[in-house]
This record gives structure tokens, sequence and C-alpha cells, in this order.
């Protein structure tokens, strides 16, 4: 990450010294607060106790075992020697994320597609249940078991709006492909 520094303290702890850093993420335009302390990374410590005001760093953090962010490397950022604005660094496109869409969690259709595969293996399970339990059913019809599942399925979402959300590109158990490989 790319660290702007805004300011730098030295706090005398008698046995060891700690720097309480201030300065702003200049990838997400954060300020924000770090401690080094001088026996973690002793290299650190030392290029950083007498960094400038608004001096530009390459700062490589790593979390600890006890899952503090700890600074372990930095070294003085080229792009401060060419005198670069905030605006102008924080243009830099980012460094890739693992998702490629920049985001982390479902949306909204994948959360009710997910939600209805969810209700869909339910039902499969308590139609064979139900048939295996029923006297006088040939429990080893494929066709039966679909039918109930489906009909159980078709009870869950019995109100308009989850039957929208059904009709919209979710096929149903029996126009599903068979993706049992064997």
């Amino acid at each position: 990450m790319l660290a702007r520094i805004l300011s730098v303290a030295n706090e005398d702890k008698g046995k060891y010294n700690v720097l309480n850093i201030s300065f702003r993420h200049l990838g997400t335009g954060k300020t924000t607060g770090a401690k080094v302390l001088s026996f973690t990374y002793p290299d650190v410590f030392a290029q950083l106790k007498n960094a400038e005001v608004d001096s530009v760093w390459d700062v490589v953090s790593e979390k600890n075992e006890k899952g503090f962010w700890e600074w372990t490397q930095v070294s003085r950022s080229k792009e401060s020697e060419g005198a670069l604005s905030e605006a102008e660094v924080t243009k830099r496109p980012a460094a890739a994320k693992a998702n490629s869409a920049g985001r982390d969690f479902e949306s909204g259709s994948e959360r009710a597609l997910r939600q209805v595969l969810i209700v869909r293996q339910s039902s499969i399970g308590y139609a064979i249940q139900y048939l295996e339990n029923t006297p006088h059913s040939d429990n080893g019809k494929l066709e039966d078991v679909l039918d109930l599942a489906a009909k159980i399925e078709a009870w869950v979402f019995r109100g308009k709006a989850a039957q929208k959300k059904l009709s919209e590109g979710v096929k149903t158990i029996a126009e599903m492909d068979d993706d049992i490989p064997y």
C-alpha cells in the first residue's frame, strides 16, 4: 500500500519505543493510524522514526499471530520523489481482487436462485422420506418422487412473489438436466 505520512510521534516506554504514525492510505483515501514497536521490526522502526510529514512510503503489512496488522517492510516511494499529488496516486489502478466483479456477496437474484435450490433439495429429501414411510406405495419410482417434490416445492413457494421468482429462468424439477454422473 502507499501511505502518505501525516505525523510521527516517538513514545519512549523504557525498554522499548513506539512510533505512533498517522497516515493516509492513498489507495482508499482513508486516514488512519499505525503503531510500530522498536523490537518487532527494528529496520522498519529505524526507517520511519525520522520520516518527514507528507512523504509517501510503500508499506507491506501482515497480520501477526494475535490478528493485529504490523508493518513488516517499508521503503520510501519513488512516487513521492516525483511529487505526485494524492489525487494522482489515488487514480492508479488498485491491485486485482480475488473476486473480479469487485464484490464478495451474492446479488438478489443469486440469493433467490440459491433459496430455490435449497428448497428443491429439501423437497426431494422429504418426498423420498414420505414415500418410504407410506404403505402401499411404489417407492422405487423416480417420477413419483419428483412429482411429490414438485408439489412440496410449490406449497413452500405459494406466495405470488416467490412464484414470480421461480418462473424467472429457474427450471422446475422435471425440466432440470440430470447432473448425477451415475
